[in-house]
C-alpha cells in the first residue's frame, strides 16, 4: 500500500546534493527511480490478509433415510442364487454386482438383502449421489433369485425464493443457475449442487442455503429449495504501522462496496489510503475504484479496476522534492471451470494500463508507461495427507505489449533504462494451511517470480512487509527475479479470554532473495533478507479486529532504521 525507497538510496542521493551533475550522481538517482516506484503501491493493500478456507454453503437434505428391515425379516431364510440390480445408470454394468459377490451361493435371511440394499446405497451416497437410494421392492423369490431396485434421484422442482429486501435481481440469476442441477432427469450428484450453491454464492453480496425434501409429485425424485440472502452494503476501516518512514509509518485505510445498486447484481467498490508524516502531510494517498458483475449465467465474472497514487515521502528524500503518481487501470474475466468444496479451478485473463511518473530536483522526469496481458489460474484443494490440510496454488503469465504509447526499450527516461514493453514474466505462490491439533495450524507459503530480462520497477518482485519478510519495510529489495517463503506455527485460543470473542497466538520465520539482471555491481545483483517473530491475531467482536507483531531482522540492518532492533506492529479494523 505505500511507496517505498531503499534507503542507501537515499544516501546516495544526499551525495548527489553534494556533487550534483557528475555521471555518478544522476546514476543514484536513476537506481531510486527505479526503485522507490509509486507503481508498487497496490501490491501494499492486500498484505497481511490471513489464508484461511473459504465459507462453504449450507445444504440441507431432508427425510433421505435408508430404507430398514421389516420386523422378523432375520427368520425369513433363503440360498441367493442370483441378484438383479435393476435401474442403474451411473456406474458400468457389473461394477455393484461385484460388491455382492461374495454372497451369491449363501443362505442369506431377507435382513441380510435390506442389509445388502443399504450398502449400495451407502456406495451411491459416499460417491456423492445423495438422493439415491437402492429398496427392496414387494417380490417373490423363486429359485434364489431376488432383485434390488435402484432409485436414482434427480431434482424434479427448483424453488427460489429471498430474504430482506433487494434481492430480487439475485433471485432472478440465481434461478439461471439453479435451473442447471435439473436440466435432465439424471442422477443429482452432490457436486452439481454444489457448484450451484457455490457460484449462486459467488454473487457479489448474496449468501445463499439449500433445502432438499422429497419430491410431493414425482416418486424417486427431491425438490430444491435456494433461500437467498444479500448485504446491501459493507465497508471497512483500518489503522496500522506498516508503512516506512519515507510513507508513514502509521497509515489508515477505508473501503466500501454496494451491491446491486444498478440492479446489475454488480458490486461497487470504493477504496482510499492516507499515510501523513508527522505534520499530517500526506506522504501517500491512493483511490480505488473497483467494478465486478456476472456475465451468463455460468459464474464467468468481468472485473474493472481503477485508481490513482500520489506520494512525497519523507524523511531523508523530503529535501529531494521526490514526487510519485501513478495510474492504473485493469479489466478481466475469470471462470469457474471447476467449483466444489474440497477442489476448485478458476481461470482468469485480463489487460492492464499503468502509467507511472516519477521526479525529483536532481534530474529529469521518469516516465512508465505499461500495457500488459495477464493469464492465470487459482487452484483450491484439501487434501488428508497428513491430517486436513487446505492448499492453494496461484499462477499468472504475464507479457507486456508494445501498443497505446507503451514506453520503449530505447527511452532512457523510465524507471529502468533498457527495461522493455515486451516483457515476459511468471509468478506463482503456493500456500498450505495444515491442521495439527483442534487448535493448532502450520501455514506454509512460497512465492516466486521469473522474467526474460529487465523489468520497469513496477513489475519487480519485491520482498518485505507484512507478507513476507515481515522485519522489513515494504519492497526492502526488489528484483526481476526472485522467491520468497514463511512457515508460521498458529496456535488458537490456547486458554478462554474473556474479552475477546476469539484469538489465535502465531510465530513465524520468513524471508527470501531477489535477483537483477542489470545489476552495475555483484552486491546488488543477489539480495536477501530473512526474518522472524510472534504476534497475536484477535476478535473483539464479529465486525472488530486486532493485532500485533513483533519481529527481528535476522541477516541484515533494516535500511531506513540502520540497525537490526526488534520491530512492533500493530493494526486494528472494523467492518460494517
Amino acid at each position: 500500500m505505500v511507496f517505498h525507497v531503499r534507503p542507501y538510496t537515499a544516501f546516495f542521493l544526499m551525495s548527489a546534493a553534494l556533487i550534483a551533475g557528475t555521471p555518478q550522481a544522476f546514476a543514484q538517482v536513476s537506481d531510486q527511480t527505479t526503485t522507490a516506484s509509486p507503481g508498487r503501491t497496490e501490491e501494499q493493500l492486500s498484505g497481511g490478509a490471513v489464508f484461511e478456507p473459504r465459507v462453504m454453503p449450507r445444504v440441507e437434505v431432508r427425510e433421505m433415510a435408508i430404507q430398514e428391515a421389516p420386523a422378523g425379516s432375520e427368520k425369513i431364510t433363503f440360498n441367493l442364487q442370483r441378484l438383479n440390480i435393476e435401474g442403474v445408470s451411473v456406474y458400468p454394468q457389473g461394477e455393484l454386482d461385484n460388491l455382492v459377490a461374495d454372497k451369491i451361493g449363501q443362505t442369506i435371511s431377507l435382513a441380510d438383502l435390506y442389509a445388502l440394499a443399504g450398502e449400495l446405497t451407502r456406495k451411491y451416497r459416499n460417491d456423492g449421489y445423495i438422493l439415491t437410494q437402492v429398496i427392496v421392492p414387494p417380490q417373490t423369490i423363486e429359485g434364489g433369485t431376488a432383485k434390488l431396485q435402484v432409485v436414482e434421484g434427480y431434482i424434479d422442482q427448483v424453488d427460489v425464493r429471498g430474504e430482506g429486501d433487494h434481492v430480487d435481481d439475485a433471485v432472478v440469476l440465481a434461478r439461471g443457475y439453479s435451473a442447471l442441477v435439473r436440466a435432465d432427469s439424471t442422477a443429482l450428484n452432490v457436486r452439481q449442487l454444489e457448484r450451484t450453491l457455490l457460484m449462486i454464492n459467488d454473487i457479489p453480496g448474496v449468501s445463499a442455503r439449500g433445502i432438499l425434501s422429497p419430491s410431493q409429485t414425482t416418486p424417486g425424485a427431491a425438490d430444491l429449495l435456494v433461500i437467498v440472502d444479500r448485504d446491501r452494503f459493507e465497508g471497512q476501516v483500518t489503522l496500522d504501522n506498516y508503512g516506512s518512514r519515507y510513507l508513514g509509518p502509521v497509515q489508515f485505510g477505508v473501503s466500501a462496496a454496494t451491491h446491486s445498486w444498478l440492479g446489475l447484481n454488480e458490486r461497487i467498490t470504493a477504496q482510499a489510503a492516507y499515510a501523513p508524516n508527522e505534520d499530517f502531510k500526506d506522504e501517500l494517498l491512493y483511490l480505488g475504484l473497483g467494478y465486478k458483475m456476472p456475465v451468463w449465467q455460468y459464474g464467468t465474472m468481468l472485473d474493472i479496476g481503477l485508481s490513482a497514487t500520489r506520494t512525497e515521502p519523507g524523511y531523508t528524500l523530503e529535501d529531494f522534492s521526490v514526487e510519485g503518481d501513478s495510474r492504473f487501470f485493469s479489466v478481466g474475466l475469470s471462470h469457474p471451470f471447476v467449483r466444489t468444496r474440497n477442489f476448485n479451478i478458476t481461470g482468469r485473463a485480463g489487460f492492464d494500463w499503468r502509467d507511472v511518473n516519477t521526479e525529483n530536483n536532481i534530474e529529469d522526469p521518469r516516465n512508465d508507461h505499461i500495457r500488459a496481458a495477464r493469464l492465470g489460474g487459482r487452484f483450491e484443494f484439501i487434501d488428508t495427507v497428513m491430517s486436513v490440510a487446505y492448499n492453494m496454488l496461484d499462477i499468472e503469465l504475464a507479457h507486456g505489449l508494445d501498443i497505446m504509447n507503451a514506453s520503449d526499450g530505447d527511452d532512457t527516461n523510465v524507471s529502468r533504462p533498457g527495461a522493455d514493453s515486451d516483457f515476459f514474466k511468471m509468478e506463482a505462490e503456493y500456500q498450505r494451511l495444515q491442521r495439527l491439533t483442534s487448535k493448532v495450524n502450520l501455514l506454509f507459503a512460497v512465492k516466486g517470480q521469473i522474467a526474460d530480462e529487465a523489468l520497469f520497477s513496477s513489475e519487480e518482485f519485491g520482498i518485505g512487509g507484512v507478507s513476507y519478510g515481515r522485519a522489513y519495510d515494504p519492497s526492502e529489495v526488489i528484483g526481476d527475479d526472485g522467491v520468497a517463503g514463511k512457515i508460521e506455527l498458529q496456535w488458537h485460543e490456547p486458554v478462554e479470554l474473556g474479552i475477546l470473542e476469539n484469538y489465535q497466538l502465531f510465530g513465524f520465520y520468513d524471508g527470501g532473495v531477489v535477483w537483477d539482471k542489470d545489476a552495475t555491481t555483484s552486491k546488488l545483483k543477489r539480495e536477501e533478507l530473512t526474518s522472524a517473530g510472534f504476534g497475536i491475531r484477535a476478535d473483539f467482536t464479529s465486525l472488530t479486529q486486532a493485532g500485533a507483531f513483533i519481529a527481528w531482522p535476522l541477516n541484515r540492518d533494516v535500511e531506513t532504521q540502520e540497525d537490526d532492533d526488534p520491530r512492533v506492529y500493530l493494526n486494528v479494523s472494523h467492518r460494517f
